[in-house]
């Protein structure tokens, strides 16, 4: 992948992600992802603890231009 090809995909994943469709997001970490998130001690090592953390989670983020 070039540069121009993978602003273009981070656009892409950033997009679908702020529009409730994480699923690029989380195909895109790596397995041993460490995610540190806005909520306060929101770490979490790991993929599949990833996967699980956003399962349990329900919020409506919208992009608005």
């Amino acid at each position: 992948m070039n540069i121009q090809e993978t602003a273009k995909f981070a656009a892409t994943i950033l997009t679908n992600y702020y529009n409730n469709d994480i699923r690029l997001f989380l195909e895109s970490c790596h397995k041993d992802v460490l995610w540190i998130g806005p909520a306060e001690k929101q770490i979490i090592r790991t993929k599949a603890a990833l996967i699980e953390a956003f399962r349990n989670e329900h919020h409506n983020l919208k992009i608005h231009y």
